[in-house]
């Protein structure tokens, strides 16, 4: 089975409407009432269009829809853009992994965001 024919995993691609390339992805998984954001990636030369957003709003809106209570996700500490936009949709630090990247190596922070019973929208974002 891979990962997009997985019930408890959430996988969107968002393509550049010129020429159908990818331009970014979303994955996470989904155990009893909570999520995981494993994986968030936009292309860097389109980066700062909104796709990492959209592809953000559509792993919170399934998270949602399946009731869970909150997401969690790992972000590399010097990766400001990331956090900025995990700020912007109610991610907050809950802790931290020391020394969890490599090359160079670096602390994760772990951040959270309550989802239950909260809105998000979802466009432009090719649900697999």
């Amino acid at each position: 089975m891979t990962l997009p024919e997985n019930d408890n995993v959430f996988f969107a691609v968002a393509k550049n409407r010129v020429g159908g390339l990818v331009a970014g992805y979303v994955v996470g998984w989904h155990v009893l009432d909570e999520a995981e954001l494993a994986n968030l990636a936009v292309d860097p030369g389109i980066r700062g269009r909104g796709i990492g957003r959209l592809l953000l709003d559509a792993m919170l809106a399934d998270a949602r829809s399946r009731e869970s209570a909150r997401v969690f996700l790992e972000v590399r500490e010097s990766n400001e853009a990331a956090r900025q936009l995990y700020a912007s949709r109610g991610f907050g630090q809950v802790g931290r992994r020391t020394k969890y990247y490599r090359g160079p190596e670096e602390d994760a922070l772990i951040l959270c965001c309550e989802v239950r019973n909260s809105s998000s929208m979802l466009s432009d974002v090719q649900q697999k």
